[in-house]
């Protein structure tokens, strides 16, 4: 190591620095992560922002950042374009039961698994606010997902 290399280690700040600055700006980085996701309906653009940097990495457990993460993403445009998640799960729920109940074949596992999630997006499509062209993208890939289950279950 150069003396260049050791003296750019005295620059950076310890992880005590690290941790302390995190903690101060939590509460920016939730104010942040609202704003960007009011943006986004404002906008309709889709933006991944890093609101959690790699300093915050190295100090910050896998399963908080994964729950900041979520908390990030629900808390935002979610009910704007799905509507309430108790409205929507509750219509999914009720769709796939319903969907079992009428069932006369033998239908795989993986089969049922895509035809879930094809209700899954249907009841997004029937209880959302507004139209958003995702779930109809998804549910397409979904009921081509089962036909594909449905062909090759035997196999």
């Amino acid at each position: 190591m150069t003396v260049a290399d050791e003296m750019r280690c005295f620059d950076r700040p310890t992880l005590e620095q690290i941790a302390e600055d995190y903690d101060r700006s939590l509460a920016y980085r939730i104010a942040a992560a609202d704003e960007l996701a009011c943006r986004r309906v404002r906008s309709n653009k889709i933006e991944q922002p890093d609101l959690f940097p790699a300093a915050d990495r190295m100090t910050t457990p896998d399963r908080v950042r994964v729950l900041q993460d979520a908390a990030a993403l629900t808390n935002g445009d979610r009910d704007t374009t799905y509507g309430p998640p108790s409205v929507n799960q509750n219509a999914a729920g009720r769709l796939k039961a319903l969907m079992r109940e009428l069932t006369t074949r033998d239908v795989s596992p993986a089969e049922l698994e895509a035809l879930d999630m094809v209700m899954t997006k249907l009841s997004r499509i029937m209880t959302g606010p507004v139209v958003h062209r995702d779930n109809y993208v998804d549910g397409s890939a979904y009921f081509a997902i089962a036909y594909e289950n449905a062909m090759n279950a035997d196999k």
